[in-house]
């Protein structure tokens, strides 16, 4: 029989830019997945990435050295490490690597996990509780690799699985609720409430998940609209007040040409997020208070400890700028309108309005990106009844000036002739060209409409 040796005299040394790291213990491991997690935080992925792995390498090395309950804490530890490594190879764009790391986790809590027959009583209850984490983590694992796989229909098998997982992490913490309100002096040790509601959060989130690839990757499968709606559906079961399911709804709703149905859910959903967003907008002076004579521009120093939480709450950029979009959508769809009535001239109008506070919010975190300057431009002229066609040009000629800028850029590239990136650039110059073109388009209208105006 081979000698054991000890965990916490085990070392293990990687490479990691040109530096070593040494993995002396478990306590140690745990310190560095924490250096790990802020240097993710920080977006040094490539320092984080090589501490994981280090640390990953470790764990390989003593799954087998004590108990089963230890291996299972271990295997649960490691997998948890694969997450996060996963996760930051996926942000650097190493997808494949990424994908790699979910699959080993996945693998090690699919292993005969609770396959332990000698465990002792007194054992059972920490049990349970790594059964919780164990699903919970399993869950992760499953959503990460389904975002990371191209393929729709194996991303959707990774959202079903994963939300099997996190339904079984819930009905565990559900019980834990239980016996701890029906016996206050039970041995449980944490409060699983806050858990609940996470669990509740990420069943909703994953489900919102689904209802996209159904609008997207699986928009021509056999029953994709109901399975998009059924998919919805529960989400907002989970949570009626969720901007994520709202929106998605609120899209669907326009794929099926119900305008005043999409209008409803998506106001709703900017309802959620309307306390940041104008907060952040009153920032770079797209904020409006309305008062009984006039609209006041609100411009603000900055912003309160109410306004700054709702700030930091609000969904990232994708989610918003898609927001304005189905926003701008709508207010465009009622304002063709022939016959319209005075509910959906309002309605239109607060899309338009609402639009512009999104879109405020993301130009207070960054003045640089020519889509949400265009976007303005566009949301100036579909408020209603009395569009802002000198707002409008004013943001049009300035995404007409970056497009252009843009453009220089890319030809200067060409010119160089990188054959490598040659076909890459001269896509990205043909969609230059057709969004100045387009633009330019908007401007001539717009200059006629204030033309006429003159007249």
């Amino acid at each position: 029989m081979g000698k054991k040796t000890k965990s916490k005299t085990k070392l293990k040394k990687e490479k990691a830019n040109n530096s070593i790291i040494v993995v002396n213990t478990e306590e140690h491991a745990q310190q560095l997945i924490d250096q790990a997690d802020i240097k993710m935080q920080l977006g040094d992925m490539e320092s984080a990435i090589s501490i994981y792995d280090a640390v990953a390498n470790m764990y390989k090395s003593i799954l087998d050295d004590k108990g089963p309950l230890m291996r299972k804490r271990r295997k649960i530890t490691l997998a948890k490490v694969h997450c996060s490594g996963g996760e930051a190879c996926v942000t650097i764009g190493d997808i494949e690597r990424g994908k790699t790391h979910f699959q080993e986790g996945i693998a090690l809590l699919h292993d005969d996990f609770f396959f332990s027959p000698s465990l002792l009583p007194e054992e059972e209850e920490e049990i349970e509780l790594l059964q919780e984490e164990r699903h919970d983590v399993l869950a992760g694992l499953l959503f990460y690799l389904g975002q990371s796989t191209a393929d729709g229909k194996e991303a959707l098998q990774c959202y079903q699985d994963g939300i099997e997982q996190l339904k079984y992490s819930f009905d565990i913490l559900i019980k834990q609720e239980e016996v701890m309100c029906s016996n206050p002096n039970n041995s449980i040790i944490f409060s699983p409430k806050e858990m609940i509601r996470e669990t509740k959060n990420r069943l909703c989130a994953a489900y919102c998940s689904i209802a996209e690839l159904y609008l997207t990757d699986l928009c021509f499968e056999p029953d994709a609209e109901q399975n998009c709606e059924a998919a919805v559906e529960l989400a907002l079961q989970l949570d009626n007040s969720s901007p994520e399911p709202l929106q998605i709804k609120a899209n669907l709703r326009l794929r099926q040409s119900n305008v005043e149905d999409a209008t409803t859910f998506i106001l709703k959903a900017y309802q959620e997020l309307e306390t940041g967003c104008t907060a952040l907008a009153s920032l770079v002076g797209y904020a409006v208070q309305n008062n009984d004579d006039d609209d006041d521009v609100i411009i603000a120093s900055e912003l309160n400890s109410s306004q700054q939480d709702a700030a930091d709450r609000l969904p990232g950029f994708d989610f918003r700028i898609q927001t304005a979009k189905i926003l701008l959508e709508c207010a465009d769809s009622l304002n063709e309108k022939i016959t319209m009535e005075e509910e959906e001239r309002h309605n239109g109008n607060q899309c338009a309005e609402a639009a512009i506070q999104v879109l405020g919010s993301l130009m207070a975190v960054d003045d640089e990106v020519i889509e949400i300057w265009y976007l303005l431009g566009c949301a100036a002229m579909a408020t209603s009844p009395s569009p802002n066609p000198e707002m409008a040009m004013y943001h049009w000629t300035k995404a007409t000036e970056m497009l252009n800028k843009v453009k220089l850029d890319l030809e200067e590239k060409l010119s160089e002739g990188r054959n490598e990136d040659t076909e890459e650039i001269q896509q990205e110059m043909e969609m230059v060209k057709s969004k100045l073109e387009e633009i330019k388009s908007k401007q001539d209208d717009t200059q006629g409409l204030m033309s006429l105006e003159m007249t």
